[in-house]
Order: structure tokens, then C-alpha cells, then sequence
């Protein structure tokens, strides 16, 4: 099977991230405008591609909090690459990527009825740190979860 890669994003991209944004929206997750994407790129954050074979399977964002510890804004596949075990694939990737880039901690936040992404959470090793009330102001609560490498 090919490996799969997270190719760092540009603005030029936005096009791109916003198909797969658009994909999973809905109450579970919160997706990215083109004004959001446009302000995290200026703040700073990375957006990357998860691809195979040049193909775009999804997406990832993160934001370093410290030089050791980073925050997974959001992981979202493309509705044909879920289901599939290519979540658990991608996560896997993006575990080693980022910890052989030198950070020591993980966390991120998820809504608590999000079960296919909890479990694959929970599987790597994810505990849950605190629940947040309303935590983008949809009137929904997610879940803190963190990680050690």
C-alpha cells in the first residue's frame, strides 16, 4: 500500500481544504470557513494534506502551543476514505511525523459523540483531560484530549 504523506498547506490550498471542510461539517464538527482558513494561516497555523499517490485523502491542522507540544485543530478525511481503516492509518502517520519533528504532546479537541474519532483516540493512547462546555460557540461540548510521546 502507498505511504501516505502530510504536505504542508498555503493559502493556495484553501480551495482544497474547504472541500474537505465542507465535508464533514455538520454537528460533530465545526467546519472551517474560507475567512477562518484565510486568519489561521495569518496567525500562524499549519494546514497540511494527508495524501497518497498525489490524491487528497483530507486534512489536518495544527498549532504549536510550545516548541514541545502541538494541538490538533482538526483531522478530517473525504467521506470516500472513511470507514475504511484509513483514519487509523493517517493518525498513526501523523503521530510519528509529528513526534520525529520533536514535539513531546498531543491534544486536541473533540466532540463527545464523536465516537468513530474517540476510538480511534483512545486506541493511540489519548486521555481525556477536561470536558468544555460550548467550546466554539455552537452550543456544543467537546472533549480535551492530550497524549505524551
Amino acid at each position: 500500500m502507498s505511504q501516505i504523506e502530510f504536505v504542508l498547506a498555503h493559502e493556495s490550498d484553501i480551495p482544497e481544504l474547504l472541500q474537505v471542510e465542507a465535508s464533514a461539517s455538520g454537528r460533530l464538527y465545526s467546519a472551517y470557513s474560507e475567512n477562518d482558513l484565510r486568519e489561521f494561516f495569518s496567525a500562524g497555523h499549519k494546514f497540511f494534506l494527508i495524501k497518497r499517490d498525489g490524491l487528497v485523502l483530507g486534512s489536518v491542522s495544527v498549532e504549536a502551543d510550545t516548541g514541545q507540544s502541538i494541538e490538533f485543530g482538526s483531522l478530517v478525511l473525504l467521506p470516500e476514505f472513511r470507514m475504511r481503516g484509513i483514519g487509523v492509518r493517517v493518525f498513526r502517520s501523523g503521530l510519528h511525523h509529528f513526534a520525529s519533528s520533536g514535539y513531546t504532546r498531543i491534544h486536541a479537541l473533540v466532540h463527545p459523540d464523536n465516537e468513530s474519532m474517540l476510538r480511534i483516540y483512545f486506541a493511540f493512547g489519548f486521555k481525556e483531560a477536561r470536558r468544555i462546555e460550548n467550546a466554539f460557540g455552537d452550543g456544543e461540548p467537546r472533549l480535551e484530549l492530550a497524549l505524551q510521546l
